[in-house]
């Protein structure tokens, strides 16, 4: 999955927000920096960083993954480039290059995995949510795992359909949702947009449910949910 530069991205951002205020609340955007500054606040919001290059949402979004548990009990931040050396991963490597093509979602699972466990956290547990369609149900399912706030979460979608641009596989964490507004902070690590923003949680289910012919594996959510107290002190700091 990757995000191809473009001059025009930033205007599609803009251009999306502002004909967004037209249309029906369940699938406009917003600004982040517009929302009242006390929501959106989590860990994965406090170790926000851009992606690296075109073609590395996946490596910027799993390090914020591993920078939130790191955070949390009060170790310093890793870079990108130390996360990419300890998955010791030659296809991530080469995938993730200014001409690579990106992860699928199934190779996001794998590398977010490795990763957990380079940096002593193999007992998380990752939870996966990839909609169906064709279910009436599905966003109702949708919403109730945004919900439960117990967890990390690492969105695989089309970006296309949220800013407006054209359609992309992109990579990237999702910070707080609001279920009384039906909306969820995405925090786009795309370098070329102002920052994160807020999309209704049918927007995001509709960039969920957009078939990627790059990827056979589809889109999705990954939940880490951490491990036990007890088993975090247990492993060797990095």
């Amino acid at each position: 999955m990757a995000v191809r530069d473009s001059s025009t991205r930033k205007l599609c951002w803009l251009l999306a927000l502002t004909l967004s205020a037209t249309l029906p609340k369940s699938l406009r955007i917003e600004a982040a920096h517009a929302a009242n500054p006390a929501e959106g606040a989590g860990a994965l919001t406090s170790v926000y960083v851009t992606q690296s290059g075109p073609s590395a949402c996946s490596l910027a979004g799993v390090t914020m993954v591993i920078n939130a548990l790191r955070r949390a009990e009060g170790r310093p931040a890793v870079s990108q480039r130390a996360v990419l050396s300890a998955a010791n991963d030659p296809h991530w490597v080469a995938e993730i290059v200014a001409d690579g093509e990106g992860v699928t979602f199934a190779e996001l699972r794998r590398l977010l995995q490795q990763s957990l466990e380079a940096f002593g956290y193999g007992d998380a547990v990752i939870r996966s949510y990839q909609p169906n369609a064709d279910d009436g149900h599905a966003l109702g399912e949708l919403r109730a795992f945004l919900a439960d706030g117990d967890g990390l979460v690492l969105a695989a979608f089309d970006q296309g359909v949220l800013i407006g641009d054209a359609g992309a596989g992109h990579v990237s964490p999702l910070g707080q949702y609001d279920p009384a507004k039906h909306r969820i902070l995405v925090l786009d690590v795309d370098r070329q947009l102002p920052g994160p923003y807020w999309a209704s949680d049918a927007a995001l289910f509709a960039a969920l449910i957009r078939p990627d012919p790059t990827d056979p594996t589809g889109n999705g959510l990954l939940k880490v949910i951490p491990p036990p107290v007890q088993a975090r002190r247990s492993a060797a700091p990095r």
